[in-house]
């Protein structure tokens, strides 16, 4: 399946509309939180946009939701998640989905970025059509409670694995 560079140009335009719109949401003050009631400072479903660059390049989105969020938040700092991934365009269009893990390495106290390093398995659907088991490893930042930022490698059956670099926002 081939897509060309006016349906890629779309799906980049929807998308960053769609992010750009969500990130100014959240950047909303959020209503007051009563004394007695721990505030949550992660939310769980995280979506993002970025560029994926093998020997060609393509447009990487993405989603994923947090599973135990509040628990993680307050006791331990890893975090395990359920993703789905996609790229778009050139030689290495796929799209994945499956498990995640994610550590934070830093507290992100007073405003700090709070970084993080993870790993993911899941099932692959290249382009070709060969379905099979691929996964990832990533690293990144969350920039207060909203923002995100991940550098990441994918390693997908029969596509270049790559980077991949994307920005993103926590729901």
């Amino acid at each position: 399946m081939r897509i060309s560079r006016t349906q890629l140009s779309k799906v980049f335009l929807s998308s960053a509309a769609t992010l750009a719109i969500a990130g100014a949401a959240a950047l909303l003050p959020a209503p007051a939180a009563h004394a007695q009631t721990p505030i949550n400072p992660l939310a769980p479903l995280r979506a993002k946009v970025g560029g994926y660059f093998a020997d060609d390049y393509g447009l990487m989105v993405g989603a994923s939701y947090d599973l135990g969020t509040r628990r993680a938040a307050l006791v331990v700092p890893v975090v395990y998640s359920i993703y789905g991934d996609a790229v778009l365009g050139g030689d290495s269009s796929f799209l994945g989905a499956g498990l995640q893990a994610r550590a934070y390495l830093t507290p992100g106290v007073g405003g700090a970025p709070r970084f993080f390093a993870g790993a993911g398995l899941g099932i692959y659907f290249p382009d070709d059509g060969d379905t099979g088991i691929g996964g990832k490893v990533f690293a990144g930042a969350d920039f207060g409670t909203r923002l995100f930022g991940t550098l990441g490698y994918h390693f997908v059956p029969d596509v270049d694995n790559s980077l991949e670099l994307s920005i993103g926002v926590r729901f």
